[in-house]
């Protein structure tokens, strides 16, 4: 396997490092300077990638959920007023309430609402609102909600993404507005 791009750099950081005393001695502050700032900028990009992958290895997978732009936005600030009232980290209320809600899809407790899909054409912004939750249960609910038995029982397909916005949904409702007369 070819070595990539952050061993390539990091193997070269020693020599660099050498040029740029090399550059020094032989008068050229100013391109000694460059060949160090580089040198820094990829240290601390190694560092930052070094750590990013150590968190990342003890995190359960992202799952991004495609909603309405104004969904995500009124998740996020329902889900913060949640968990502070409940004395919770808000960061981890969004994923909570998602594996708690596929947990109750999961043990037969809960089955969600036919998702509504807006006539072609007029769909409004998706974006993609996050969520990590353990990958077995991910899994599981996908199956179950896919399994052509409970598909036909309830009545309409389902994924495990679906059951995730349905959750969210349940425990965050959206008020509709109402016309002023």
């Amino acid at each position: 396997m070819p070595p990539t791009k952050r061993t390539r750099i990091a193997a070269a950081l020693p020599v660099a490092r050498q040029a740029a005393a090399f550059l020094r001695e032989q008068g050229e502050p100013g391109m000694a300077e460059a060949v160090e700032t580089t040198i820094e900028w990829a240290t601390r990009a190694e560092q930052s990638a070094a750590l990013q992958a150590s968190i990342d290895a003890g995190l359960d997978p992202n799952y991004p959920l495609h909603v309405e732009k104004a969904f995500r936005t009124h998740v996020h600030a329902a889900a913060k007023a949640a968990a502070e009232a409940a004395g919770r980290d808000p960061r981890k209320e969004v994923p909570r309430v998602v594996a708690e809600g596929m947990e109750a899809f999961r043990d037969g407790k809960w089955t969600p609402p036919a998702p509504v899909r807006a006539p072609r054409g007029s769909a409004p912004e998706k974006v993609s609102l996050n969520v990590r939750i353990p990958k077995e249960l991910f899994d599981q609910v996908d199956a179950l909600a896919k399994d052509p038995e409970q598909a036909a029982e309830r009545g309409y397909a389902l994924n495990a993404r679906q059951v995730a916005i349905a959750a969210l949904a349940k425990a965050f409702p959206v008020k509709k507005a109402t016309a002023v007369k």
